[in-house]
């Protein structure tokens, strides 16, 4: 009877503790985020939407809100940000491929390519490119 009593608990109450866990992972990420975006920009908390994970593609995908497409998306900002993600989830989801999103966009492809790692802009390129901006 008393084993009975403690299945029926346990099963009640197990989605909550996942609910919790999940409430946790996703606080810290916000927290974390939020504070390596503070660095940057005062683009307000970034919360994150959505964790999937696919085990057959072996792919993990962090979805957030719009506020971290606000930060200035670098090519060592982007890096720093999966580093964060991989980190958390590193021991969790060994050997997977993980994406984040934000504002339904992959933040790889948010990179700005004139000021890319590689580019070197000088300044009468910058002149030009500000010029055809304003006309």
């Amino acid at each position: 009877m008393k084993s009975r009593l403690y299945k029926i608990i346990l099963l009640l109450f197990f989605p909550v503790f996942l609910t919790a866990q999940e409430e946790e992972t996703y606080r810290f990420l916000e927290d974390t985020l939020t504070n390596f975006g503070k660095k940057y920009a005062l683009v307000g908390a970034v919360k994150v939407r959505d964790v999937s994970v696919n085990p057959i593609s072996k792919r993990l995908i962090l979805k957030t809100n719009a506020r971290l497409s606000y930060l200035p998306l670098r090519p060592q900002n982007v890096d720093s940000i999966y580093l964060i993600v991989k980190d958390y989830f590193e021991y969790q989801y060994p050997n997977y491929e993980i994406v984040v999103t934000t504002d339904d966009k992959e933040i790889t492809s948010l990179i700005s390519g004139v000021l890319g790692e590689q580019e070197k802009v000088s300044t009468n390129d910058f002149l030009l490119m500000r010029k055809s901006i304003l006309l």
